[in-house]
């Protein structure tokens, strides 16, 4: 790739990713290309983004359906957030994560506006990352996680992605760029 002057790395990818918006494909193909730009980008391990659409699973099979109590009880069954995009290590988007209810875990919480936004840079200690394990296995250092909200202010998604390297302000700063497409 031929770099111009004064433009970064970080702008060329998002104008990268803004022609793939304006393109003539799918809303869940111009999806999963942000999460290939995060990923590609900001050399997360891998990114997600989950849409909030009605709940559809929870009396047919979703893990959250039968939970009563607990922070990861599903407390609001008319919506949930649907993985539709999944971007590095983790392409699959049927596995455990696929149903999200709001208020549960940090995709969740930040989905209900309990948190803006949720970013640590010590995944393996940090007490709201729940597999403190697994995070330490796959050598994760990072998480960072952003509301997607509508223009009339309603939270439409989640942005997340979690790095084996810890973010920088910069980074951020695109992150909160690729959340406010």
């Amino acid at each position: 790739k031929v770099q111009q002057v004064g433009t970064t790395n970080y702008d060329i990818a998002l104008n990268s990713l803004y022609r793939r918006l304006l393109s003539d494909v799918s809303l869940t193909q111009k999806i999963k290309s942000i999460t290939d730009v995060v990923t590609e980008t900001l050399g997360a391990d891998f990114s997600r983004i989950w849409i909030t659409r009605p709940g559809d699973l929870c009396e047919r099979g979703c893990l959250h359906g039968s939970v009563t109590d607990g922070p990861h009880v599903c407390r609001k069954r008319s919506s949930c957030l649907h993985l539709i995009a999944s971007s590095g290590r983790y392409t699959h988007t049927n596995g455990g994560h696929r149903r999200v209810p709001f208020g549960a875990y940090k995709i969740g919480r930040v989905a209900s506006g309990e948190w803006s936004h949720f970013v640590t840079n010590d995944v393996v200690h940090d007490v709201r990352v729940h597999d403190h394990e697994w995070a330490e296995r796959l050598g994760l250092v990072s998480f960072a996680g952003y509301r997607l909200v509508s223009s009339e202010g309603r939270t439409v998604g989640v942005l997340a992605m979690f790095s084996p390297k810890a973010l920088t302000s910069s980074e951020e700063n695109l992150r909160e760029s690729f959340a406010a497409l």
